[in-house]
């Protein structure tokens, strides 16, 4: 039942998140979203002018989308911060990785999570998911403004991941990106991570690392903590 629901909610996000994209009305059973050959969400019914793609992430409670245009190709994850996975992540983590968590005082669960949620987002713009080593997807630098996060990789420089927590309900929409997230139901078993905060990790070409972008996502982040002040 938990695999059914997530897969029901992440499709629908991304076609939520398609028709916010575009800004066109369009039913959302119109649309299509198959799997690729690596397990990729695509659009395979797509009624736009521009060919569109979709990036879906699931972890517990919360489900989200993004969609965006295929000539700025983007990603997303989000990752529970949970306390009990802090020793795996840190293992696999580099030298260099942990010296950067040390120097930011982020040698836990947050700073952990942060890494890992990064890695899931390029591993999925590049499409070629955590099959290999994480070592090529190094993060070479950590900027934190306003709190959000943005992740430098050491032999990809030409993108950036935008990181911010995520602990509730969020809408954020701009030109170039649109977010849909949504509480997700799930089994009681899984109860006690629902109050535990979420890194969401947005991958884009620096070319649209901007401060109408950034500005967006801080608005979004912003709302999110106050919606999450306001759960019981």
């Amino acid at each position: 039942d938990a695999r059914k629901n997530s897969y029901i909610f992440g499709r629908l996000c991304a076609k939520r998140a398609l028709v916010q994209c575009t800004n066109q009305v369009t039913q959302l059973d119109h649309l299509c979203i198959t799997n690729g050959v690596f397990g990729q969400p695509v659009v395979s019914q797509n009624p736009y002018p521009s060919a569109m793609g979709v990036s879906i992430s699931h972890s517990h409670h919360v489900v989200a989308a993004i969609a965006f245009s295929q000539s700025h190709p983007m990603a997303l994850d989000v990752e529970v911060v949970d306390p009990t996975h802090t020793h795996t992540i840190w293992t696999q983590l580099t030298p260099h990785e942990r010296q950067l968590l040390q120097v930011t005082n982020q040698t836990n669960a947050l700073g952990c999570t942060l890494l890992w949620s990064a890695w899931e987002s390029l591993a999925k713009g590049l499409q070629a998911g955590l099959s290999i080593t994480h070592t090529p997807y190094e993060v070479k630098q950590l900027e934190v403004t306003n709190g959000i996060t943005r992740v430098h990789f050491r032999h990809f420089s030409h993108v950036v991941a935008i990181c911010f927590l995520l602990n509730s309900d969020t809408l954020a929409q701009n030109p170039l990106l649109t977010m849909n997230v949504q509480a997700m139901d799930k089994p009681s078993r899984c109860s006690h991570k629902r109050k535990l905060p979420c890194w969401l990790s947005v991958l884009v070409p620096k070319q649209n690392d901007n401060s109408h972008f950034l500005s967006a996502l801080h608005t979004a982040c912003q709302q999110t903590k106050e919606l999450f002040n306001a759960v019981d």
